[in-house]
């Protein structure tokens, strides 16, 4: 049986990928954004261009983001 555990956000990888990739142009500068890339993903396990076999998964759960998603994209 797996055992939860808290994990602090520094040690989660963060991802804000080019908005390229997604076909998207540039992110304007916005005053009521909070971050410079229209999508910032923060990974709890090995997912995307994060690879840690040490961390990849949770019992059958193998993915966990957390995404802070610019609105409008």
């Amino acid at each position: 049986m797996s055992v939860f555990r808290k994990v602090p956000d520094k040690d989660l990888f963060v991802s804000e990928p080019n908005p390229m990739w997604f076909g998207n142009p540039s992110n304007e500068a916005l005053p009521t954004w909070t971050n410079k890339n229209w999508l910032k993903s923060r990974f709890h396990f090995s997912f995307a261009e994060y690879s840690n076999s040490k961390n990849s998964n949770f019992g059958v759960l193998r993915v966990m983001n957390d995404d802070l998603v610019q609105v409008g994209c």
